[in-house]
């Protein structure tokens, strides 16, 4: 026999439950063993890159590792407030590529120092000659060597295929998630930031979190059922009574303010603000409650 009760709704007690903002700009798509994995490969990724920086430029190099964070690949093209060169390398079997940003001065300071230059930038000049762009194309090689180095199979073999001012030619489909690493370069003379994106797919088909896709009613069915759990506040309310100022003003201890709202009125439940239901004043156990009377 199917029961058809009607379902109640579940109430939480104060302070039971710990809700937190979700940012659906940046989802959360790995587990923390996950992610832990992943910062670990990304700071040895940047102690070695770090230090063919220092060699083939000759100048004392800290790269920084900064964190990463899921982006779509739209929204990390479109982060750029300076002037950038973006290296892409092509992936065995995959669609997508991996991209390698880094600041236009930065490259021709890496260019001008591998071939015995001070690395003193001319000032104006945002776009790099065939020598500068061939001498930081070998060196974003021997990055994304020791990328896949670091991430020790979580990314098939990767070559650098394509050299750009911008991601407006890239295949990768705007909506298409990215893992987006920052690496901080710190030395004597100047600072930059590089990032590096990854294709989020292939990493989670190999790190054991990938899924298949969902559908597009899938999504909106699950996304629905976690928004009907989710822990919302909610007040009770009597109808407003207003009062002139000297009235507040001279409230003392013992002063009745008589309400608008009718004895036999139900009080108002809003949630943030909006009315949703009605209710009377009830009690469960030692605490007080409200029975909802109508919606």
């Amino acid at each position: 026999m199917t029961d058809r009760r009607t379902p109640r709704a579940r109430v939480f007690a104060p302070g039971a439950v710990d809700a937190r903002p979700y940012d659906f700009e940046s989802p959360e798509v790995l587990s923390d063993t996950a992610r832990e994995r992943l910062d670990l490969a990304f700071e040895a990724f940047a102690r070695q890159a770090g230090l063919q920086i220092t060699a083939k430029t000759r100048s004392v190099v800290d790269l920084e590792y900064r964190g990463f964070v899921a982006l779509p690949h739209g929204l990390f093209a479109a982060q750029d407030d300076e002037p950038c060169c973006f290296l892409l390398a092509a992936m065995d079997d995959e669609p997508s590529r991996i991209v390698y940003r880094v600041p236009a001065d930065e490259a021709r300071f890496w260019a001008s120092r591998m071939v015995g230059g001070s690395g003193a930038q001319a000032g104006g000049q945002h776009r790099l000659t065939a020598v500068e762009r061939a001498l930081v194309w070998r060196m974003t090689e021997d990055h994304v060597d020791e990328l896949q180095l670091a991430l020790r199979g979580l990314v098939p073999e990767a070559v650098v295929e394509s050299f750009a001012y911008d991601l407006s030619a890239d295949r990768t489909a705007p909506d298409e998630l990215m893992l987006c690493a920052a690496f901080g370069v710190q030395r004597r003379d100047g600072d930059a930031v590089l990032a590096v994106a990854l294709p989020a797919q292939p990493v989670l088909d190999r790190i054991g979190a990938g899924a298949d896709p969902q559908t597009a009613d899938t999504v909106a069915e699950l996304l629905a059922a976690h928004v009907a759990e989710a822990p919302v506040e909610v007040s009770v309310a009597f109808d407003p009574t207003l009062v002139g100022p000297a009235t507040v003003l001279g409230l003392a201890e013992g002063d009745l303010i008589p309400l608008t709202h009718p004895q036999h009125r139900p009080l108002t439940v809003a949630l943030d603000g909006t009315p949703v239901v009605r209710a009377a004043v009830g009690g469960t156990g030692d605490r007080l409650a409200c029975v909802v009377v109508d919606s």
